[in-house]
């Protein structure tokens, strides 16, 4: 019962490291920005979630900063305000729950400048559409855009859309407007479809070799508790049926002294009769032997049972037992 305990925490383990791995994985979409922009005017309010990260989440940005504005809507959720984003305050944003499991982190800037790039905030997937508006405190203006520093479209209205994006679509994007200033620039993720299935795959496969393993190991171990279980049996039966072998025969020995005793005062008598001088000396000689013999009557040795062991063979028959 040990050794399978011991097997069934052994699955549970690996499940729980499994489980734990593919939660880290999926960490990406735990972080949300409320405003979804990744560039946000000074002194402009915004705030983000954190969520199913677990209990006693806690905001941070930068330098392990700790955000004081938090608040646990419900047991998995946790926003964070700040009432007047100041430059000082750009950087990277992320969650942390009380095991110290980190969420994704997102990069926030907050520009002094009169020129922001709304871009999404999540990574896109591949063959979807995206949308880039270039906009001013005031309205949107016609605006140029730029792709790792190159100018990549003009537009009237300072909105551009990326039809059928791909990982070549990838890269660092901002705007400018025409006395207006520029944008601080903002990094467009773009995740292939296949890349999410080969990750989907691979963490399933993951899981299904530590799963089997789990499995094997356990019926091994089963296996071998089973037949050393049925080994230590048939031993036990082995040695019952040996003990049930042995007969024990009771030899009692019969005293034969009496009958001796009288042939010879028969014979006795009759060589007195011919002979009588030779009685008296025939008493005297035979006294001695009548009390030993008398001794020897009386013992009780003399009608002591004694016992021995006899085994059966194969085919049933007695035999005696192999002395010690």
């Amino acid at each position: 019962m040990e050794v399978t305990a011991l097997c069934s925490r052994l699955l549970i383990v690996l499940l729980g490291a499994h489980i734990q791995k593919s939660s880290t994985q999926n960490h990406d979409a735990a972080l949300h920005i409320v405003t979804e922009r990744l560039q946000l005017f000074e002194y402009t309010p915004f705030s983000f979630l954190c969520e199913g990260l677990g209990s006693a989440l806690r905001g941070f940005r930068n330098n392990n900063e700790l955000i004081q504005g938090c608040y646990n809507i419900d047991s998995s959720t946790l926003n964070c305000t700040i009432p007047e984003a100041y430059a000082i305050e750009s950087g990277l944003y992320w969650c942390e729950d009380e095991k110290g499991e980190k969420s994704n982190s997102v990069d926030i800037t907050v520009t002094g400048g009169s020129v922001i790039l709304e871009s999404p905030v999540l990574p896109v997937m591949d063959g979807e559409s995206v949308t880039l508006s270039c906009r001013n405190k005031a309205s949107i203006l016609s605006a140029d855009f730029y792709k790792d520093g190159r100018l990549i479209w003009t537009s009237p209205t300072g909105i551009i859309t990326l039809e059928n994006v791909s990982k070549s679509d990838e890269g660092l994007y901002k705007c400018s407007i025409s006395e207006g200033g520029e944008s601080p620039e903002s990094w467009l993720t773009v995740r292939e479809s296949g890349e999410v299935l080969n990750e989907d795959m691979r963490s399933l496969l993951h899981f299904s070799v530590l799963l089997w393993t789990a499995i094997i190991i356990f019926i091994l171990v089963l296996a071998l508790l089973v037949l050393g279980v049925l080994h230590i049996k048939h031993r036990v039966t082995v040695c019952e049926e040996d003990q049930n072998d042995v007969t024990y025969a009771v030899v009692v020995t019969k005293p034969r002294h009496r009958a001796f005793h009288t042939l010879r005062f028969i014979l006795d008598a009759a060589d007195a009769a011919d002979n009588p001088s030779l009685s008296i000396e025939t008493d005297h000689s035979r006294n001695p032997q009548t009390e030993a013999e008398s001794g020897y009557k009386n013992s009780p040795s003399a009608e002591e049972p004694l016992y021995a062991p006899v085994m059966k063979d194969s085919f049933g028959k007695l035999r005696d037992a192999p002395s010690d």
